[in-house]
């Protein structure tokens, strides 16, 4: 009976280890990583993603630049910052972010997608380019576009 239970148990535990990374797979597949962050003011904040010297040009909000920029540089803000503060909540009920890309261009503006897992279920989440960069650099995590979109990439450097 113990036997029985055992190798139900390990089926159920492979079935969804195995189902995981099937999702993370296809969130995945098609992409391409992105490995530069550069922010600038042009006079107004423009983030840069790229890839080498190939990427792509935003225009974000001060807010925005301004969370970015203290990721980036490894600041702590004296009160949390909203991006903060969701890492914090989400790191205090175990939700990790495992992967981010930008997955498409509606209208001229970028979109992006978040997978979380909370250790028994993944969960996608839609994000603005900038929340993605945000939420990427205070986690560790890389990034990527969709190879859809690398036609729409430039010289950065």
């Amino acid at each position: 009976m113990f036997v029985a239970v055992l190798f139900i148990l390990s089926f159920v535990v492979l079935g969804r280890a195995y189902a995981a990374n099937k999702v993370l797979l296809g969130f995945t597949e098609n992409t391409t990583e992105l490995d530069v962050i550069d922010l600038k003011y042009e006079p107004d904040p423009v983030l840069y993603l790229a890839s080498g010297c190939d990427g792509i040009r935003m225009g974000i909000t001060n807010d925005q630049a301004f969370s970015i920029r203290e990721a980036l540089t490894k600041n702590m803000f004296s009160r949390p910052l909203t991006h903060d503060l969701t890492f914090e909540v989400m790191d205090s009920y175990k939700i990790k972010l495992l992967y981010a890309k930008i997955d498409s261009m509606e209208n001229g503006i970028y979109t992006a997608k978040l997978l979380f897992s909370d250790g028994a279920n993944l969960n996608e989440a839609d994000a603005r380019p900038s929340d993605m960069a945000a939420f990427t650099l205070r986690y560790g995590n890389r990034f990527a576009i969709s190879d859809g979109l690398l036609s729409n990439m430039t010289y950065v450097c």
